[in-house]
């Protein structure tokens, strides 16, 4: 018997988040949303002969088809700002991303991001950083050219090509490159082991100590690239042979003229799981997924946020912390989603768009940075002013608007009011003979006496001088009460920091006198250790040759020490106790000196606690 036909597909519509609208509360600059593209990556050789579960509908929609309950396969849609199919080029990808606008606006001064966000090889790496060269290919044919762009760059490698063609002989690029493994900071061009502080200054949170190398030709940043990948960490497991076990940053820091611009390309560890990708280091998975965990809760708070006074947990990873400016700040960001079309990974898949949909609600406020005479911060206020002018010409308008709407409507009530409806009771009934003598009546229409009509008009609107002025006066009061408002967080930023700073003294030297009593206490440990031994040995030298054989000897003279020990210790023992080893008696001995440690640490950390609340006292009446 032939089996049923399997039932169609159901589509559903998943509807993107809302996009913040101009003129909200959070658009105090001139803003942007962070843009948002997703990259369909081939089915690779082992995933050949598969029905593809993505696929790209038009430019800016694809479908993905995930199984349900019952059989019933899902066709859920998506909607972003450019979608791209498996047969997209490299070069047709840094196209379509509207590249080069970014890069023209980073060299007017503007910090631009562009990260790459997906599963374990769902082509993140190869999109934003390439394929290898090999060391012959690197090499420029004649000193002073650039080698053409290959087939297999990424974007990094087009990108710098771009900025050096485009721009004049001013411009200065200065690169550094460093990964974000385990929670920590490692320059990838002077590779060791020691992980690099992370600090926050007025920029942002920076590495101090991190190599920044000059660039004079697109080919010093592709070795700066070529030494960075070699250092990197990878790994191979199930899913990946060559998976990224840490998240990469590449930074350009641009001077061009008086723009000082930035452009940060981010390549993003995949997110994985264990048990498919049979990693032999389960510490690195964890702390990678946790890093992304952290960055997606910060995605999440952003796309949903409608008050700039609510949290956003940035300072949870390390990753974040990097990335406070491009999500949320005042930098021009480009998310690149890496997705797999294999049905088999159609969980990761679901899971990177839903990232994605989400970090399309997010918005930017980025602006230039300039040096010499158009500083920073005269930008920023001349970009405040112009918002407020426009919004006050706005609110005129509308004014005006509704003003001759109510003008008109209380015209159209006067007239209405002095039409006058005919009735029988306004006409008289007269006869009238005609020449031929026939008599017909006729209907004549009765005077009505004259009515003194009540005027429905309202007054005349304000003008719109005094409107001006009443929003021009409330919006002063605004500026002054905003400016009240930051004196006071800049100084109860400057006494925080303060009583930061001494709490963080008076940690150090209760860790220094710590370290102190734990190395005077361990050499008295060794002292006694050496003394005990020294005298068995003397004694078990003088001993008579009559005496006890040297074992049962041996076992006596620690016995003796292990009672008049335990005696010091407590002074109440009265007991003899039985013969103990060398090893015993050494045991308690540092059993003793662990006890007296204890006691002086927390005698110690009890003044460090009374530290504490003094300072929890200052931070609460501040």
């Amino acid at each position: 018997m032939a089996a049923a036909p399997a039932p169609p597909p159901r589509s559903t519509k998943e509807k993107p988040p809302p996009v913040p609208k101009r003129g909200g509360k959070r658009m105090s600059f001139a803003t942007e949303r962070v843009r948002v593209a997703v990259r369909v990556r081939p089915l690779v050789a082992h995933e050949a002969g598969q029905e593809p579960s993505v696929r790209c509908v038009d430019r800016g929609a694809l479908e993905v088809t995930a199984p349900s309950a019952g059989g019933v396969n899902t066709i859920k849609k998506y909607d972003f700002d450019l979608c791209l199919d498996p047969s997209s080029t490299e070069d047709a990808v840094f196209e379509a991303l509207g590249a080069k606008a970014l890069l023209d606006r980073a060299l007017r001064g503007i910090k631009a991001t562009v990260f790459a966000y997906g599963a374990t090889g769902s082509g993140k790496t190869h999109t934003i950083l390439g394929h290898e060269r090999e060391d012959f290919d690197l090499l420029p044919a004649s000193p002073g050219v650039d080698k053409p762009v290959n087939d297999r760059d990424g974007l990094v490698a087009r990108a710098v090509k771009y900025l050096y063609q485009t721009a004049d002989s001013q411009l200065q690029i200065r690169a550094s490159f460093f990964e974000v493994y385990c929670e920590q900071i490692y320059d990838l061009l002077e590779p060791n082991d020691r992980a690099l502080p992370l600090r926050e200054g007025n920029g942002g949170f920076f590495a101090p100590g991190l190599t920044e190398l000059d660039c004079h030709t697109s080919d010093d940043v592709e070795a700066i690239l070529r030494e960075g990948r070699r250092s990197r960490r990878k790994a191979s497991h199930k899913l990946n042979r060559d998976s990224s076990r840490s998240h990469a940053l590449l930074v350009l820091r641009l001077a061009h003229g008086a723009a000082r611009g930035r452009v940060t390309f981010v390549d993003l560890a995949g997110n994985e799981r264990l048990k498919r990708s049979k990693d032999s280091d389960p510490r690195e998975t964890g702390a990678i997924n946790r890093s992304l965990q952290a960055l997606g809760k910060v995605i999440a708070t952003l796309s949903k946020k409608e008050d700039n006074n609510e949290h956003v947990p940035y300072r949870d990873s390390t990753l974040t912390k990097l990335l406070m400016d491009s999500l949320g700040g005042d930098a021009a960001t480009l998310m690149v989603a890496c997705a797999s079309p294999a049905a088999a990974h159609v969980d990761e898949t679901l899971c990177t768009l839903g990232y994605a949909r989400r970090a399309r609600g997010i918005v930017n406020a980025p602006f230039a940075t300039l040096v010499g005479s158009d500083t920073n911060a005269e930008r920023r206020q001349q970009e405040r002013d112009r918002n407020e002018i426009e919004k006050l010409r706005e609110d005129v308008a509308r004014l005006r608007a509704e003003n001759l709407r109510l003008s008109e409507e209380n015209a159209r009530l006067l007239e209405l009011k002095t039409v006058e409806e005919d009735s029988d009771d306004d006409y008289d009934q007269i006869s009238v003979i005609s020449r031929g003598g026939t008599r017909r009546h006729q209907r004549v229409k009765r005077k009505a006496p004259q009515k003194v009509l009540k005027d429905f008009s309202v007054s005349e609107p304000p003008p719109t001088n005094d409107v001006e002025d009443k929003l021009r006066m409330e919006n002063e009061a605004l500026k002054e009460e905003l400016h009240q408002l930051t004196q006071r967080f800049d100084k109860f930023q400057g006494e925080q920091d303060y009583q930061f700073s001494q709490v963080q003294e008076a940690h150090a030297t209760q860790q220094s006198q710590w370290a102190a009593a734990l190395e005077r206490l361990q050499s008295e440990h060794k002292r006694e250790i050496d003394e005990l031994n020294e005298e068995h040995a003397r004694q078990l030298k003088d001993r008579p040759r009559s005496s006890d054989s040297a074992e049962d000897y041996y076992k006596k003279f620690y016995t003796e020490n292990l009672l008049n020990h335990q005696r010091k210790v407590d002074p109440t023992f009265q007991g003899r106790g039985d013969p103990h080893s060398a090893e015993q008696t050494t045991r308690n001995l540092s059993d003793h000196h662990e006890t007296e440690l204890i006691s002086v640490r927390r005698s110690q950390r009890g003044e460090v606690v009374k530290k504490h609340r003094d300072v929890s006292a200052l931070l609460g009446l501040a």
